[in-house]
């Protein structure tokens, strides 16, 4: 396999993708040096969210029904802005910051939540991305105590007279360690365990500890006084909670067909680590298995790692104006909005008939190739200036097919030859043929 083919492979797997100028530097360079590069800085928090203002829990309770709906409308609106910040830092940072915001967005869909409260959202993604790459068990416990989970699973309604068990099935069946590993005992006394963590208006973490419930559990055979962070650590002492994790990671960022070998590596590491994620993710993104012919462009891309890919290799900014929204409610995966708190399935349920229209036609909108949006200069790409950057004496199609496409020596031949054909007699400049990549299937894989 050439070193550019594995350069591409990593940057569409642990980032979005690589602009020109950063696959032209890496394209030479081995997947290690790429990938260290994914670890040279700390990525600083989004800010937080001044929707509050000075409205406080007892004004809200005075609102009017017109107020509160208008009220919920701005929250929604302010959410959405949140969304496409995060969006843009996809799409525009650096690659030092790709696999923090690719890593964001797998801890998204595993802690799966909908929110429509702006504070919420920010302080619930800037958790995932403290503790992404950090220590499992610190993100376990942030997102237990973040006011976006306690309010989507209803832990607020969790009080030891009237025990709530959203909380505690969730965070067994789908964050921690996956089904046939605990009994309904187990759940009804991890709720128990997690009685009186709700959060305030500002979306803070508090306890009550009037509606907490200070007896004795028994859970997993241990009995104790037992709160919800006990809960966490007992479930964290099972090795198949390391391996539901590992399973999980690797389902998604190496391939849907698991193999188990390699999980039961990765799991080993993060429950001799005290789980560790850093040490796993470093291990998995520079292990020769991660490079197999087989995961090269095996992955379908997700709507959002899709879009963030067109943007971030054209450097170009899609505003929210222009339907980034509509695109993500008409190809299914709207940022803090999953469909339920298993998150999105993923694979070919990315894709249909009209989702994969939607998908050709964008770039043929967005690089300009459509005399429909030829006045949107906001759309515009700067295709004089990437032509210049193209090495001398480059084969175009070559270049562009390495450039975007993970595929190996003989796939690759096979589509170029295939667009020759196809572009035979026509406009053969590097926009055209840019854009003829990119509506084939092979540019919706990873």
């Amino acid at each position: 396999m050439e070193g550019s083919t594995e350069i591409t492979h990593l940057s569409l797997r642990a980032g979005f993708g690589l602009t020109m100028d950063e696959f032209i530097h890496f394209r030479g360079r081995s997947p290690h040096q790429l990938f260290d590069a994914y670890w040279s800085e700390q990525i600083p928090p989004l800010p937080d969210s001044d929707f509050v203002g000075t409205l406080t829990e007892e004004k809200v309770r005075k609102l009017s029904s017109k107020e509160r709906l208008e009220l919920r409308k701005q929250a929604r609106k302010s959410t959405s802005e949140v969304a496409y910040a995060w969006f843009l830092r996809m799409a525009e940072s650096p690659v030092s910051a790709q696999l923090i915001e690719k890593v964001s967005l797998f801890w998204h869909g595993h802690f799966a939540c909908r929110i429509e409260n702006p504070i919420n959202a920010v302080n619930y993604l800037n958790a995932l991305r403290q503790h992404g790459l950090g220590n499992f068990r610190d993100l376990v416990l942030a997102i237990a105590r973040n006011g976006a989970m306690i309010n989507y699973l209803n832990n607020q309604q969790n009080r030891k007279d009237h025990p709530n068990e959203n909380f505690a099935r969730e965070l067994l069946e789908l964050f921690t360690i996956g089904r046939g590993h605990y009994t309904e005992q187990d759940v009804r006394e991890a709720a128990r365990a997690f009685t009186g963590w709700s959060a305030n208006f500002e979306g803070k973490f508090i306890f009550q500890r009037q509606h907490h419930d200070f007896g004795v559990k028994t859970f997993m055979g241990h009995s104790g006084n037992w709160d919800g962070e006990d809960i966490i650590d007992l479930i964290l002492e099972q090795r198949a909670s390391a391996r539901f994790i590992a399973s999980r990671i690797y389902h998604f960022f190496v391939n849907s067909d698991v193999d188990e070998p390699m999980v039961d590596q990765m799991a080993d590491l993060l429950f001799q680590s005290g789980y560790e994620l850093g040490p796993v993710f470093r291990f998995l993104f520079t292990a020769d298995h991660f490079y197999q012919p087989r995961h090269l462009g095996s992955q379908i891309k997700s709507p959002v790692a899709w879009l963030a890919g067109l943007s971030r290799a054209f450097q170009y900014r899609l505003p929210p104006e222009e339907g980034l929204g509509r695109f993500f409610r008409l190809t299914g995966q709207m940022l803090f909005n999953p469909p339920n708190v298993a998150g999105w399935p993923g694979g070919r349920a990315w894709v249909d008939n009209a989702s994969l229209q939607l998908r050709v036609s964008v770039p043929l909108m967005a690089l300009d190739l459509s005399n429909k949006r030829k006045e949107k200069q906001n759309w515009k790409v700067d295709w004089e200036t990437l032509m210049q950057k193209l090495p001398p004496g480059e084969d175009l199609s070559h270049f562009l097919a390495t450039w975007l496409l993970a595929q190996n020596g003989n796939d690759r031949q096979a589509l170029i030859s295939y667009l020759d054909q196809v572009l035979a007699g026509k406009d053969q400049s590097f926009k055209v043929r840019t854009v003829a990549f990119m509506a084939t299937p092979e540019y919706q894989m990873a």
